[in-house]
């Protein structure tokens, strides 16, 4: 299994074993739901990978934050990456400005149930590279409608469900 191009762990119990495992020809990294996951073990796991990898899905890793994603950006590790799921995990605004800086090619970005508002929604759609194509933002209580509009309007497909309409968000100055 090691070694491989796509690599699903989320269901694994345990991952001690995994980090010293050779994943320089993996494309595709799932870890959705390992709450125990660690970014230094996700960074050391990714080591051999570095900058092979195209899809990477975290969702649900709690203790993956900005500082854990500006470390494996800056490293290099997500310069391939087409997709990405940060969902369910401590990402905010200023998490996805920092992002969009490490991720060229970015095409799909998923930060469902996150603190992220308009300003975040805005940040992704207009990185310097500009081939956002889809963006997943189901349960983020602050974004408002204006910048799921705006985000369309720039071409980028958005999924979204916001369950209490009556909540806002923060508005997106739309210039």
């Amino acid at each position: 299994m090691f070694g491989c191009f796509e690599c699903n762990l989320g269901s694994a119990q345990s991952h001690d074993n995994i980090v010293d495992s050779n994943m320089s020809n993996l494309t595709s990294l799932s870890m959705a739901n390992v709450t125990t996951l660690h970014p230094l073990s996700l960074y050391a796991l990714l080591e051999s990978n570095k900058g092979n990898l195209k899809e990477l899905n975290v969702n649900g890793c709690h203790e993956v934050d900005s500082a854990s994603l500006s470390l494996l950006g800056k490293a290099g590790y997500l310069k391939e990456v087409v997709s990405l799921d940060v969902g369910n995990c401590n990402i905010d605004d200023r998490s996805v400005e920092s992002l969009m800086t490490y991720v060229p090619r970015l095409r799909y970005l998923a930060l469902e149930r996150t603190k992220i508002t308009g300003v975040g929604v805005k940040a992704a759609v207009l990185k310097p590279q500009d081939n956002l194509e889809h963006l997943f933002i189901h349960n983020c209580q602050d974004v408002s409608r204006d910048a799921v509009e705006f985000a369309r309007a720039r071409g980028v497909k958005v999924d979204y469900y916001f369950p209490d309409v009556s909540r806002s968000g923060k508005r997106v100055r739309l210039e």
